[in-house]
């Protein structure tokens, strides 16, 4: 369980794997490949600006290079197929109030759901956020309603020690620590119950939440923190959901931003502004430069202070750009695999999650790309994961499954899972 396993990037491979094509936009106005340029303005722009646009970087088109994993990933991995959070009886099969929560007018569902009400549940990973170099995962115990019996675990890849850092047990509870990340030097979380949703924070140190903010007649469907900010996306029925920023230390409501993604737009634990798209192209506003792109539609965003990546999707297949902010060149890489596959931000590169369906069990293929040379490692399969998430932190737990078509009342039939390798950037 405390092994590590450090996988350290070759750089004399990196230089050598990705054969680029130089294009200088000052010798042509035609568009390269299969997007739209921004027609050339009087404006001039110098190489130390940090206002930039597409005329102020190199184009070069790459193609992606796909190799195993010998070492050059720069991916950690930890052995935690042997942690164990245990077994309880959640509070809502106790026999005086478990009818409630078990009768249904299919017959076959509801004996399915007496049966558990006489067992105990194991403990089953949902979400794990990272925090002062410990991992915390939030459990939860009720596999007959899914909210009245969960904890959050602390975890030290150092020395290999599980604690129980804070737990909710009890009919009252309508989320097991939904959405837990952190930020701030605190965790965060949310609950969603039928007077509305509310935003919590959690001391790891005492185990104390306390409700940051909350909301009648509405619901938290996505929960995104930095050092100094809290993003949530909230539904409104009948409304357009829509992100508000808060302010992590005065609560106060910094902006209200529809169609916003939270956890692409973070750069260096900070919230980006992204203006642009359909008819216009789309402008990226960091703390550390502006950036207006050749593209007008995107798949995802992914932000860093020395370069930008886009995924676009065209006629011609998926392309990820690559705006490296240092040396002032734009990097064009086509890649089949963005359009059924998972990518995330995971340290300075980018995680590819392919799913894939054989006799009805999924099953992943991890790749790390690095978007600057358009090397794609295959590092490992699983059978499902959970991304980590945090202010900066980035990681991945893969999942095994130990038991099939097990029947929930919170979840419908589906496989039981727990956890086995935590990934993570060197």
């Amino acid at each position: 369980m405390k092994k590590l396993t450090a996988l350290t990037a070759a750089a004399a491979l990196l230089l050598a794997a990705c054969s680029c094509d130089s294009k200088e936009d000052a010798d042509t106005d035609e568009p390269i490949g299969d997007v739209t340029l921004a027609e050339e303005t009087a404006e001039t722009v110098t190489a130390d600006s940090t206002i930039l646009t597409k005329y102020d970087f190199t184009q070069l088109d790459c193609e992606i290079t796909f190799t195993e994993d010998n070492g050059r990933s720069r991916l950690n991995m930890t052995d935690i197929s042997g942690l164990s959070f245990g077994e309880r009886l959640s509070p809502c099969k106790a026999p005086e109030v478990c009818e409630e929560y078990v009768a249904h007018p299919e017959k076959e569902i509801e004996e399915a759901r007496r049966k558990l009400t006489v067992t105990s549940a194991a403990g089953s990973l949902r979400y794990a956020a990272e925090l002062g170099g410990k991992y915390y995962f939030a459990v939860n115990f009720d596999d007959l309603c899914g909210k009245h019996d969960s904890s959050v675990f602390s975890y030290s890849p150092e020395t290999g020690e599980l604690n129980e850092t804070a737990q909710r047990s009890g009919l009252e509870y309508s989320g097991a620590f939904d959405g837990l990340t952190s930020g701030g030097g605190k965790l965060w979380f949310y609950e969603n119950g039928a007077a509305g949703g509310k935003i919590f924070s959690l001391d790891p140190a005492t185990g104390e939440a306390a409700v940051f903010t909350e909301r009648e007649n509405a619901s938290v469907r996505a929960l995104e923190c930095t050092d100094s900010d809290i993003l949530v996306e909230w539904s409104v029925p009948g409304e357009t959901d829509h992100i508000i920023d808060y302010s992590a230390a005065t609560k106060e409501q910094l902006s209200d931003i529809e169609g916003y993604e939270p956890a692409q737009y973070i750069c260096d634990g900070k919230p980006a502004k992204i203006t642009g798209g359909n008819d216009d192209f789309i402008t990226i506003e960091t703390q550390y430069y502006t950036l207006t792109t050749e593209l007008k539609e995107h798949y995802g965003i992914f932000l860093w202070k020395d370069k930008v990546c886009l995924i676009s999707d065209t006629k011609t297949g998926h392309w990820l750009y690559t705006y490296d902010i240092t040396k002032r060149e734009r990097i064009k890489i086509h890649f089949a695999d963005f359009s059924t596959s998972k990518v995330e931000k995971f340290g300075d590169q980018l995680v590819c999650l392919k799913t894939s369906y054989t006799d009805a069990s999924p099953t992943t293929e991890l790749s790390i790309i690095d978007p600057i040379t358009g090397i794609s490692t295959r590092c490992s399969s699983f059978d499902s994961y959970i991304l980590g998430g945090g202010s900066g932190s980035h990681f991945l737990i893969s999942m095994r499954n130990i038991k099939d078509n097990s029947f929930t009342f919170a979840s419908g039939y589906e496989n039981t899972t727990a956890p086995d390798t935590l990934f993570f950037p060197a």
